[in-house]
């Protein structure tokens, strides 16, 4: 019996590592405060929120192009990091504007609910 190799965790994957180098260099390019270049919450929290949305849209674009591609590790690489940022935004208090989805070719736009 053969075994089936395991998936990467997506933060142990190359294409977690990338994104977060990536999102680092963003952050630094920004001037922001940020901590060491392996702490995935230290440099979401140092992005500022003016480009938050922007970080959304291209880590939904980039795990819908992966899925489509089939190139599962990148795609889970992506999730990942959006669920991270979705966390840590809002533990922060930083999610109250609208959410944008990227998919069919056009930009919508989806009310966060209110938080009481």
């Amino acid at each position: 019996m053969q075994t089936l190799p395991q998936p990467t965790p997506p933060a142990a994957s190359r294409a977690f590592t990338i994104i977060l180098e990536r999102l680092y260099a963003m952050a630094r390019h920004l001037d922001a405060p940020l901590g060491a270049p392996s702490d995935l919450e230290a440099t979401l929290m140092a992005l500022p929120s003016d480009k938050r949305t922007q970080v959304m849209l291209v880590l939904e674009s980039v795990e819908s192009r992966a899925t489509a591609r089939a190139d599962q590790e990148l795609a889970d690489a992506a999730r990942a990091v959006q669920n991270a940022a979705e966390r840590v935004w809002t533990s922060h208090g930083t999610t109250d504007r609208p959410r944008f989805r990227a998919g069919d070719g056009e930009q919508k736009v989806h009310a966060r609910p209110e938080h009481n």
